[in-house]
């Protein structure tokens, strides 16, 4: 595979610019200005194309010499925005950051501990330890035990040197793993529901909203056309929706 020039890959990401914003131009056009100017998703997707639209005017000016990285970050949330599933999962999880922050919190500080104490304790070896060598090299080797990824290359070698280690990582493990991610996963877990309760609780609530409305221009057509006598017996027990 033969990565793109600069030049086309500035071309290419300046269509794809151009097409959200005729995307966007149309349901501008469409929803109205007052209506779209009170859109939430749509006023923070005008802006990430503001900000893309600045990337690529000082990329390509002389004011720059090299690429700015503003808007890389910010380009998954063009399709966020323009999607409305995407756009309802994200609000969700966005909701449900509140209720994990303090544990998150926690186990970052846990980590970041655990990963003092590692560098504390193997750094000094001789032969040295790759992985322990500097309080980095220990965070991401503490971050590689959280995932559970490649745990016998960060472990073993230190087991080997001496097997009193297996404390180490046996309290890293039952810690940070199988309690503090337990746990993340369980308020994850609640938090998930209560939000699915409250949309299912909203979507009840607009159906019957919506039924009485009909109800309502049912009635008044056939009050209107005079047979709202033969058929109010009939479609009377719409009324308790």
């Amino acid at each position: 595979f033969t990565p793109l020039s600069p030049l086309a890959g500035g071309a290419l990401e300046a269509c794809c610019v151009l097409l959200f914003v005729l995307q966007l131009g149309l349901k501008a056009r469409f929803m109205g200005r007052h209506r779209f100017a009170r859109s939430a998703p749509a006023v923070l997707q005008l802006l990430l194309l503001t900000v893309a639209a600045a990337d690529l005017a000082v990329w390509c000016s002389s004011v720059s010499w090299r690429r700015t990285p503003l808007s890389r970050p910010l380009r998954p949330l063009f399709i966020v925005f323009a999607h409305r599933k995407l756009l309802s999962t994200f609000y969700a999880v966005v909701r449900m950051l509140p209720a994990v922050l303090e544990l998150l919190l926690l186990i970052s500080g846990l980590l970041a501990f655990s990963a003092l104490i590692s560098f504390v304790l193997f750094g000094p070896w001789e032969p040295p330890l790759a992985a322990f060598a500097s309080y980095g090299s220990s965070f991401y080797s503490s971050f590689l035990l959280l995932t559970t990824t490649n745990f016998p290359d960060v472990a073993l070698r230190p087991y080997r040197s001496s097997r009193a280690t297996v404390l180490y990582f046996v309290v890293f493990q039952l810690t940070l793993v199988f309690v503090g991610l337990a746990l993340m996963l369980a308020l994850l877990y609640r938090a998930y529901e209560r939000h699915m309760k409250s949309e299912a609780a909203v979507l009840s609530a607009n159906r019957r909203r919506a039924l009485r409305a009909a109800f309502a221009l049912l009635v008044h057509d056939w009050q209107s056309a005079g047979a709202v006598d033969a058929l109010s017996a009939e479609a009377l027990p719409l009324s308790r929706f």
